[in-house]
């Protein structure tokens, strides 16, 4: 039992630290390969931690019961000292069944969600000191907060894409006093910056302040009930939003929570939103059905449907602010 988990640990190492150097969907298949030449199901005995949980939790449930008919329990006694230790013996075995059998999941949650990165031609593999960190004062989307502002993490574009472009996590922090003293809330947002040549200064804001707020509004009572309109020149502004442009923001709105859409002076857009809780699916097979795990990774599917979402977004953005179309 002790050399069956020993080694299912050891393959499970070496699976993560091919994950964990993966540039590439080559590098990724290889992981998957690692748990498909085991032959069989990567799992753990957990028999002896489970059995230790077990006569804890009765140890500690006969301790108890035998106080209380004692003449009470307390924490002090030899018997509360006891059932203090008792418990964190149980406590640490299911602490280790629980870290065990969270590994194999996570690892396939990991190798989804690097696999669907790559699918959006990003690097598989994040940084936390990058160049998006050098445009926290040239959005709005990024002057939030009144006590801290950071980009957590970015992914930038594979090296093979000509022209460079970051997703992004924000966290922001908003310090409110109350009476019962000072209380911090963090706040997450996500979003791409992308380059967006022949427009700038232009902000379509659902969330926050709005710069260079602008009277100018349009047709579209859809539009105007979710977006407030900033900018230094309106008639660009009029330009940027064509008809298709606004039915695409509209529709965005569906599943990209709280969006903005701006244009900095620099000629680079930032399409932001909130909503994290459908950034990534779950695969549904994984390391334990390789075969099939392949096979879900390599379907068109979406992987990363708020990421897609925005792309999508901003390649329409691209398509009818074409000179040509």
């Amino acid at each position: 039992m002790l050399s069956s988990n020993i080694k299912t640990q050891q393959v499970i190492d070496k699976i993560q630290e091919q994950v964990n150097n993966a540039k590439s969907y080559n590098d990724l298949t290889e992981a998957i390969f690692i748990a498909k030449a085991e032959n069989k199901k990567l799992e753990f005995n957990n028999l002896v931690f489970l059995t230790i949980c077990l006569v804890s939790l009765l140890a500690v449930a006969i301790l108890w019961a035998n106080a209380n008919e004692n003449g009470g329990f307390s924490w002090f006694s030899l018997t509360g000292i006891y059932i203090v230790l008792i418990s964190i013996v149980g406590l640490f075995s299911l602490l280790v069944i629980w870290g065990r059998e969270s590994n194999i999941p996570q690892l396939n949650r990991d190798i989804y969600r690097m696999w669907g990165l790559l699918d959006n031609k990003l690097n598989c593999h994040p940084t936390h000191n990058g160049n998006v960190k050098t445009m926290l004062n040239d959005f709005e989307q990024f002057k939030r907060g009144n006590c801290s502002r950071e980009i957590e993490w970015e992914y930038r574009s594979l090296a093979e894409i000509s022209t460079s472009f970051y997703f992004y996590n924000f966290i922001y922090t908003e310090r409110t006093r109350t009476t019962k003293g000072t209380k911090k809330l963090h706040y997450y947002r996500y979003g791409l910056i992308l380059p967006f040549t022949g427009f700038k200064d232009i902000h379509i804001i659902s969330d926050g302040k709005t710069p260079c707020k602008t009277h100018y509004s349009l047709a579209s009572a859809e539009f105007n009930k979710h977006f407030k309109l900033g900018a230094k020149d309106p008639l660009l502004l009029s330009k940027f939003l064509k008809p298709m442009v606004i039915e695409a923001l509209v529709n965005a709105t569906k599943e990209l929570d709280s969006l903005n859409v701006e244009i900095n002076a620099n000629e680079m857009m930032c399409i932001s939103f909130s909503n994290a809780d459908k950034l990534y699916y779950t695969p549904n097979y994984g390391l334990n059905s390789p075969d099939k795990f392949l096979n879900e990774l390599n379907k068109p599917d979406l992987k990363l449907p708020m990421l897609t979402t925005a792309i999508q977004l901003y390649n329409i953005f691209v398509k009818y602010s074409d000179k040509n179309f």
